[in-house]
């Protein structure tokens, strides 16, 4: 600073208390010390702003306070606290990655519409019940209890590195490896389940199905040029859906596909058949996940290897055998069922 005041020195209206301000452009900025006003053009604090408009979650970290004496630049200081502003909001509907790769992702068309095929988890949630509990619950409360339980189910999500896609009227949609690559994907998106439901247990909110299924689906910007959603679509987000419906007829509240537990690791799961889903030609293998093996109750890792190994002998046709194991597990729905079945 002092070498650039010093040959600045001839300049009308400087001197030696003059303040150089690097204006972040490679250029200087001198203000006289006549000035009552002072500000900057550009300098840190106006940086932090217009990072805040492409990353909306430094918004909240980065007060966007700004003393220009210049006023075009106080206008497009102002300008840009605005935009980071309504980023900030704008995050609250799209994932921040989302609303980042909009800005800086030419690819996506001036529209802001694109979509691209990506193996995802895939995640769909529903409170059993639920008709029968919004009809006897006053609004307000049934309003306020969802706030509540769509904070907690988001948490976990997020904290797992899962997107939120949607909320279903009291279901959710969510999915892992999009708009970001994650590792593990499917290890995330099943851990996340079990700690949902541990989670709602212990602030004794409604029980809830889950299903799970990893399959390649279009991902991306969806609508038209006035309107637009950022969503998965395809198979394997239809087959998802209808694991978690399929919830209801198993005693497990986390039903997951055989593609779903190819992938991940260390999940006690027990082989629950399969299903034929409305539209599909092949049948597809569906799993009930028990916990994971760091921390799974004592008894669950043989009940599932037993539970397993009967559905085996049951598709085997041997029934007798499959009645054998079933029956050890009289409080078990499914597996009452199942010796049902053999008989």
């Amino acid at each position: 600073r002092d070498s650039h005041l010093s040959a600045l020195s001839g300049w009308p209206g400087t001197n030696d208390k003059s303040v150089a301000v690097a204006t972040g452009d490679g250029t200087l900025m001198v203000v006289p010390p006549s000035c009552e006003r002072r500000g900057s053009v550009f300098s840190d604090t106006s940086s932090a702003g217009m990072r805040a408009v492409i990353e909306p979650e430094l918004y909240q970290a980065t007060p966007v306070v700004y003393k220009p004496f210049i006023s075009e630049t106080a206008a497009l200081e102002e300008t840009f606290s605005k935009m980071a502003v309504g980023m900030w909001h704008f995050s609250k509907f799209v994932p921040n990655a989302v609303v980042q790769g909009i800005i800086k992702d030419a690819s996506v068309g001036s529209n802001g519409l694109g979509m691209a095929w990506q193996t995802v988890t895939v995640m769909f949630t529903d409170v059993k019940g639920f008709t029968g509990i919004s009809e006897n619950t006053p609004v307000d409360a049934l309003v306020s209890k969802l706030q509540v339980y769509f904070g907690l189910l988001t948490s976990v999500i997020v904290a797992h590195e899962g997107t939120v896609d949607k909320y279903i009227g009291d279901g959710c949609m969510a999915f892992w490896n999009h708009p970001e690559p994650i590792e593990n994907h499917q290890t995330k998106a099943v851990k996340a389940a079990l700690m949902i439901q541990r989670t709602i247990a212990v602030q004794k909110l409604w029980e809830t199905r889950v299903g799970i299924h990893t399959d390649r689906v279009l991902v991306g910007t969806m609508g038209c040029a006035a309107r637009i959603s950022y969503t998965a679509l395809g198979d394997g987000v239809n087959v998802a859906a209808r694991l978690e419906s399929a919830g209801k007829y198993f005693s497990t509240n986390v039903l997951v596909s055989k593609q779903v537990l190819d992938g991940a690791e260390g999940v006690v799961a027990r082989h629950l058949g399969s299903v034929l889903v409305k539209g599909k030609t092949k049948p597809t293998e569906l799993y009930g996940a028990e916990a994971l093996e760091q921390d799974a109750p004592e008894g669950v890792k043989e009940m599932c290897a037993q539970y397993s190994e009967a559905m085996s002998l049951y598709m085997g046709r041997q029934f007798d055998q499959a009645h054998g194991i079933f029956k050890q597990f009289p409080e078990d729905a499914s597996a009452v069922e199942m010796a049902a079945l053999c008989k």
